[in-house]
């Protein structure tokens, strides 16, 4: 004899469910019905955590790994297809957490925010640094920005700031050593992320 289930639950209809297998990959239905079933109506419900990091390892177990990025592709196509809210994009979370972490570096150290070079626009340039802010997953980019603004700016000493969970910023010291002999400084700082 089969109980019923009592609480709340997302009644997943038949058309949308076609409709999502037609249109999404694996990856974006599996994300998609993870965060239907935690948050049926994008309302964002408290103490429900929806990043990459979590889902990844949620969705994951012994026989399939799941990796944080493939997940954020899947939140930032779902967001950009209207399945889902943008604030569940990792891209528009991590501008999100850039720009609040670059006003506030603003504040502390002065100097002129999103500087326009040829090469790009520079998050943050103080008399003394160029400082690109960036999600620690794009250190890579975050060093080659900065390589190149140093050629507009060659006096200042060139940094990257990155912003992660304390999980993820336990790869800054690799980072650190890789940016070494570009004379890169690295600096890092925890968000908590939603």
């Amino acid at each position: 004899m089969q109980e019923k289930i009592q609480g709340k639950f997302y009644p997943l209809q038949h058309q949308e469910w076609l409709r999502a297998c037609r249109e999404l990959t694996k990856a974006e239905l599996d994300v998609l019905y993870y965060i239907r079933t935690i948050d049926s109506h994008s309302s964002g419900v408290r103490g429900v955590r929806i990043d990459a990091d979590h889902i990844a390892g949620q969705l994951s177990s012994p026989k399939r790994q799941v990796h944080r990025q493939t997940i954020s592709r899947a939140l930032d196509s779902l967001a950009l297809k209207g399945w889902i809210d943008e604030k569940y994009s990792s891209t528009k979370q991590d501008l999100s957490f850039g720009r609040k972490i670059r006003d506030r570096l603003h504040a502390q150290l002065g100097g002129l925010v999103e500087v326009v070079t040829p090469a790009g626009r520079i998050d943050l340039l103080t008399d003394t640094q160029i400082i690109e802010i960036k999600s620690i997953q794009d250190w890579k980019a975050a060093l080659g920005q900065t390589l190149a603004y140093s050629g507009f700016y060659p006096e200042h000493q060139k940094r990257i700031h990155l912003f992660g969970s304390a999980f993820e910023l336990k790869r800054l010291s690799d980072i650190e050593a890789a940016c070494l002999c570009f004379g890169v400084k690295v600096t890092g700082e925890e968000v908590e992320k939603s």
